[in-house]
This record gives C-alpha cells, structure tokens and sequence, in this order.
C-alpha cells in the first residue's frame, strides 16, 4: 500500500496524541507464551490496554498495562488466578462462552470510552470473536496467527473456514511470522496485499555470552517445549535411543508442561521400555533463568512437526532462539517458518519432518563434531538471533503495522 507525502503529512496532522493499542487475547497470558508479552512490551510509544475474559497474575502482569476483564467473572468475587494451571474446568469452559457471547460487546462500550485506536487480536479465534466489533466502531483491526489457527482450527471446526473469510474481509492487516505462514494465510483466503510479516523474538540483550566448547565423542541434548505431538517429543526420544547404539557417552534432557496427557503417557512408555533409561531425564517446565539452564547443555533439539489434526508451528518456536542466543546449536526440522529461524548446516541441522533417521544422523555428527567446528556453529547461532531475532527491534515493524493500519483507516474515513 502507497501513500503520498500530502495524505501522510495529513495524517500526521490529525494523529497527534500516542496510538493506543488493545491487545485482545482469549487468556492473558499463558508461562510459554513469553514472546506475546515481548511483542507488546518493546513496541514503542504506545499506551497499552490488554483485553481478555480472565488476566493472570503471573510474571506477565505489567502495572504499565491497562487491563479489560470480564465484568461477570469479577462481579461474582471469583479468586485471583496466577497460573494456567490454576484454572478449573467450568472457569475455562465460562471464559470461552464469555468471548463467544457477551464480552465483546461489552468490551465494545468500553473501546469507544477509552479511545482505542487500533485492535490487535492475538490468534485468528480471537479475531473472528471481535471482528464484528472492529467492524461496527470502524477501528482497524489487526489478526495474528501463531500456529494453531492456520490449519487445525478450521479442520476441526469447518464453520470456522466461512468467519475466517468475513475476517478476512473485515481486518486491516493480518499478522504472521514469516514466508510459511504468508503462503499458509493465502490458501485460507487472505488477500495478499492484506499481509504483513512480523518476526517474533527474544530479549537479546539480556542474555549473555555463556557459549562454552564441546569435546569430540560426547553429547548432551536437551529439548523445552509442552509435551504435545507438534513438538515431536518421540521422534526425539526414538532418535536418541538409534543414535546411543554408536555414540555411548549421550544424555538427553526432556523439559515440559504436561499439556497433553495421552502424548506423555507415550513418551513414558517408550522411556521405560528402553535399556538406557539413565541417559533421559524428565522435568518440569523451567521458569527461572532458562538461559541459564540452557548453557548446560551442547544442542538444543526440537524435531516439529505436524499433528494428526492438523496442528502445526505456523511460523516457529521461539525456544529455537533462546538456544542459539546461549551458543546452542539447533537439529530440528524443514517444519514451517523454522528454516528461517534456524539456518541449516551454520546454526544447526535440519532433516524432514518425523524422519528419525536423519534425525539419528544430525545426533551422530554432533556427537563426533571436533571443538573447532563446534564453536562455528555455536557463534554463528548466536549471532544469527541477534542480528534478526531482537524483540525491540522487530517491535518496531509491529508498530509500523499499527500506523499502516491507522493511515489506512484515515484515509478510507476522508474519502
């Protein structure tokens, strides 16, 4: 979209107070889902109101955010939820009837006291659930897409295939991470000149130079991510155990919620069945200082791929860069937008998706890498996250979309 120099200087004359910005999910905000708070935190000189049925009280609950929760679940003096573990099935059952229901309408009442003057909707779901509001104040609307929304959602849920075109129709712009999810958002129907690329990232200032060498004939593994089948879990555990028959001295670390429990029955069932159970060790999710937890290790690896109902990464894990900014090289798969994140054979390895051969041969050569090619790979991922994957500065396209959205409606609303 072109703008000339009269309607931008025109624009700049009406638009002179901070853009304000509702952030519009459907919980706010899950402990994985750090990157969501990144992108609202580093986009600069915005005022920021969250929107969402129920706002935990977790490290992502910032006193320099506005927050917009459900009038009903506040009215009956339901208890403070810090966790999304914490929250009972009837609660979550209720918010989502809530987003379905009345509380975009009541949100709607608030958005026009408030002056809100571009929404953000975090997961296609959430966009179809205040499309029609968008629609009706006329404030742009911006929809991301994070992974299930491209392909899972509307197979199970085929009405979902008829909103996402009103949607589509109705958003300014719709948000995704890179070339796959472009491509991805295009079969679903969005128009081309509708979409815009916006890279997630990482705090990679914060995190310091902890990369450390790794002698030849000796491994350790480790992979964070929840425990469901998009992540690969088995596949990596399957590998592991091929690749120990020649490469002895291995260990692999397991970290992860319990989100699908019939996918960790799997995964403890194959642990126990193996001879080398004293090589894998299982934790929980890591919280505090995860970098730090990181640089224990010599490769991150994170095999994903897509479920059997269609769940897929949609752009990539952002665990992917917090191994490689602590210098840790990446094997994972061609899944996704992940060949952006991780760059084959010069930050790590990648191999078809639920091929546990090559994912045998990736743990080999790193098992038998020589120092020297090690640190190569090792420094190269680290500077391949800084140089492209800075929260503060991919914020910044995520504000040039705002002000895109805004010009846009400015101009629609003085022709």
């Amino acid at each position: 979209m072109f703008f000339s120099f009269s309607q931008v200087k025109a624009y700049n004359t009406h638009y002179q107070a901070i853009m304000k910005v509702a952030h519009l999910f459907d919980r706010y905000l899950n402990n994985t889902m750090s990157w969501a708070y990144r992108l609202i935190r580093y986009t600069p000189d915005l005022e920021k109101t969250i929107v969402s049925p129920l706002v935990l009280r977790n490290r992502f609950f910032d006193a320099d955010f506005e927050y917009i929760e459900d009038p009903v679940q506040n009215g009956l003096g339901l208890p403070v939820v810090k966790s999304e573990w914490e929250i009972s099935e009837p609660r979550k059952l209720w918010c989502g009837f809530a987003l379905r229901t009345y509380f975009p309408f009541y949100v709607k009442n608030v958005i026009l006291k408030c002056g809100i003057d571009v929404m953000h909707a975090h997961f296609a779901h959430v966009g179809v659930a205040f499309m029609h509001v968008a629609e009706k104040l006329k404030v742009p609307l911006i929809v991301s897409f994070y992974g299930t929304d491209y392909e899972r959602l509307p197979f199970e849920k085929p009405r979902y295939k008829k909103w996402y075109r009103k949607m589509f129709e109705v958003a300014t712009f719709v948000v995704c991470e890179g070339k796959n999810g472009a491509i991805l958002l295009e079969k679903l129907g969005c128009p081309a000149e509708k979409i815009r690329t916006v890279r997630l990232g990482i705090d990679a200032q914060s995190i310091p130079d902890i990369t450390k060498g790794k002698r030849a004939n000796s491994l350790s593994l480790v992979q964070a991510a929840t425990f469901t089948e998009t992540k690969g879990f088995l596949f990596t555990l399957r590998a592991f155990l091929l690749a120990l028959e020649d490469c002895p001295d291995m260990t692999l670390t397991l970290v992860g919620e319990k989100w699908d429990q019939k996918y960790w029955v799997e995964m403890q069932e194959l642990i126990s069945k193996s001879p080398y159970q004293d090589r894998i060790t299982v934790l929980d999710f890591i919280e505090d200082d995860f970098h730090g937890f990181l640089s224990r290790f010599d490769v991150f690896i994170h095999p994903s791929c897509y479920s059997a109902l269609r769940e897929c990464e949609g752009g990539a894990p952002i665990v992917l860069l917090d191994a490689q900014a602590v210098g840790l090289p990446v094997i994972s798969t061609h899944h996704c937008d992940i060949p952006e994140e991780v760059v084959d054979g010069v930050t790590g390895m990648l191999s078809e998706e639920k091929n546990v051969s090559a994912l045998r041969d990736s743990i080999v050569r790193f098992y038998h890498m020589e120092e020297k090619e090690y640190l190569d790979f090792s420094q190269s991922a680290r500077k391949h996250v800084f140089q492209n994957y800075d929260s503060s500065k991919n914020s910044l396209s995520m504000k040039a979309v705002y002000e895109e959205a805004l010009l846009s409606a400015h101009k629609f609303a003085t022709n």
